[in-house]
């Protein structure tokens, strides 16, 4: 008789668990979920640690095009680039990735097939840490298949967007909050879990 109590309890606690949690994480307010390796708990914090909202940012009026391949962005001119998408009714992903960067390569074909199974979610590739040259030189050999820029100002976009490391792969929903970050190499599973966090 007690077994059959205490599975239910058990199972009503963990759905009020989970309940609890979605509705702290996901209530809009300034939660960014972390997926993967989580941010260190000790040194500074960066901006995007504590949540991110587009409409705080003071974006350019010059944003790249909308299917950019290749071409040099400040973290305004992006900000800008995902209010035009969340404008449109589209969540962001945004990868952050270096020519250097053996990891990042290996994710793009991930990315590549999420950007393409996706058509409701905009993708954007930036460039963090690399020289323009090596870059673009980087962009071909990766097969980036859509829009992607460099960070004009070296590491300026990574920062904001909290990354310790490449890559790093965040999400912004429809209202221009970034949701969730990935501050590692994805995998099926990360990346699919930091998509549910947009759809």
């Amino acid at each position: 008789m007690r077994t059959r109590v205490v599975v239910p309890i058990a199972a009503v606690l963990v759905m009020v668990g989970v309940a609890v949690y979605a509705i702290t994480t996901f209530d809009g307010g300034d939660e960014v979920v972390d997926f993967g390796v989580p941010p260190p708990q000790a040194g500074a914090a960066l901006p995007g640690d504590a949540g991110l909202d587009i409409d705080d940012v003071d974006v350019a009026e010059e944003l790249p095009p909308r299917d950019v391949v290749f071409e040099e962005a400040d973290w305004q001119q992006v900000a800008g680039w995902i209010a035009r998408e969340n404008a449109d009714g589209r969540a962001v992903v945004v990868n952050l990735w270096a020519s250097w960067c053996g990891p990042c390569e290996r994710e793009i074909p991930l990315l590549n097939q999420a950007a393409a199974d996706h058509p409701d979610v905009a993708f954007l590739g930036v460039a963090s840490h690399d020289a323009y040259e090596d870059a673009r030189e980087g962009h071909a050999q990766f097969g980036i298949e859509f829009p992607a820029v460099r960070d004009a100002d070296w590491d300026q976009i990574a920062f904001q967007l909290g990354a310790r490391g490449l890559p790093t792969t965040v999400t912004f929903d429809t209202d221009g909050r970034m949701v969730g970050r990935v501050l590692s190499e994805l995998t099926p599973t990360n990346l699919a879990e930091l998509l549910g966090t947009v759809q």
